[in-house]
């Protein structure tokens, strides 16, 4: 495994770590340990440390306020409105590969994202669609993620002809990387960056410190103005968790990246 490979690894398994789930578990199992080794107190406090983590990482309010905090910094607005640029950047992450028992690929919840930038090129915002993104981990015999996503555009009507692709990246810094080498060769200076809005700030910020002229096209919003009784969002749910753990991975990206001078 070369080193962009461990890094892949790495960066998939160490945020397991953080993750609320982990945390429940590790405090739990630590607790019952001790509490067999008549520790019973400390054992006990531990249980409860890792059931309370657990309960308040799957309240819908704590998903909603953490997942919204990394979904409102960039605004959307009207795709008529959006300032034209030289290339629409559409990120992956959007479809499941092809592979048995699956005969073709299908769409995944972040797909909004390729409906979103087919809009985008009709409304005239820019001539030219590039879509960045491979697999993250090799698959034999199935293309990068961009090949199949260049497929679904052109059954949205998008000419074959407007889409370039690129199959190498496999994170969000390499889909900047990658897109920012295509631009100079292809004499572009500004983008449309089309990604969900939670992903946005990450996607964003490492691609405006390639130097590019990054406009933010934020799709794929999860957080909505929806009205409920009030109980209801303190009553842990699976998608509640979902929504914290989304966004703890968002945010420990963020502080990755910039650790490792990826962002400016």
């Amino acid at each position: 495994m070369n080193e962009t490979g461990l890094w892949i690894m790495l960066s998939t398994l160490l945020p397991l770590v953080v993750y609320p789930l982990t945390l429940c578990l590790g405090f739990s199992i630590l607790g019952l340990v001790l509490m067999l080794f008549r520790r019973r107190t400390v054992g006990a406090v531990l249980v409860l440390c890792g059931f309370s983590i657990l309960f308040i990482a799957a309240s819908p309010k704590t998903g909603n306020w953490l997942y919204g905090s990394l979904e409102r910094q960039f605004a959307t607005q009207p795709i008529d409105q959006f300032p034209k640029a030289d290339v629409i950047v559409l990120l992956g992450g959007v479809l499941r590969l092809p592979l048995p028992p699956r005969t073709d690929f299908e769409l995944t919840g972040t797909s909004n994202r390729i409906r979103y930038a087919a809009l985008l090129y009709r409304a005239g915002r820019a001539q030219r669609i590039l879509v960045s993104g491979g697999n993250v981990f090799d698959q034999n015999g199935v293309r990068g993620e961009a090949f199949y996503v260049k497929s679904f555009l052109s059954e949205l009507g998008v000419p074959a002809e407007v889409v370039l692709t690129e199959e190498r990246s496999r994170n969000t810094y390499q889909n900047a990387v990658e897109t920012s080498r295509i631009l100079v060769t292809e004499g572009w200076h500004s983008l449309l960056l089309v990604t969900s809005a939670s992903h946005m700030p990450r996607a964003h910020a490492v691609f405006q410190s390639r130097g590019l002229e990054v406009i933010a096209a934020p799709t794929d919003f999860q957080v909505a103005a929806y009205s409920q009784p009030a109980i209801l969002d303190w009553i842990p749910t699976a998608g509640g968790l979902g929504r914290t753990t989304a966004a703890l991975h968002e945010y420990l990206g963020m502080w990755v990246y910039r650790l490792r001078g990826w962002i400016h």
